[in-house]
């Protein structure tokens, strides 16, 4: 997403994103999730996951993993998954320039106030 100048960097991912991403089926990253412990991909407020970068990594590990030996997901150790975690290169991440400091005239400040108070006293009434 961009905003100007300022580029933002995606930091969750739905599962019809991420199996589009690594071209796995939705229903086996789901499976997946059950039965590989260190697979916990969190959920959302909606209850619905959210993948994070991490969790990707681990799932392109674990689908390099079945490709050389395809022994089934349950012979997958949390061990093996990070050793292919940390192997792999490091992603690199666009971060933003940094803002610049920003020191608000004490009058704008002082009206603004008076504005937020008269709207909140108009509320409780």
């Amino acid at each position: 997403m961009q905003y100007g100048n300022l580029k933002i960097s995606k930091v969750y991912w739905s599962t019809k994103e991420v199996s589009q991403k690594t071209g796995i089926p939705d229903y086996t990253l789901r499976y997946w999730e059950s039965v590989i412990p260190s697979l916990h991909v969190p959920r959302n407020r909606a209850g619905k996951r959210a993948w994070r970068k991490h969790d990707i990594e681990m799932v392109e590990a674990i689908q390099a993993m079945l490709k050389e030996s395809p022994e089934g997901v349950s012979q997958i150790s949390k061990a093996d998954v990070a050793k292919r975690v940390a192997t792999k290169a490091p992603i690199k991440v666009e971060t933003a320039p940094p803002l610049p400091p920003h020191n608000p005239d004490p009058e704008v400040l002082r009206k603004l106030r008076e504005e937020v108070l008269l709207a909140m006293s108009k509320l409780r009434k």
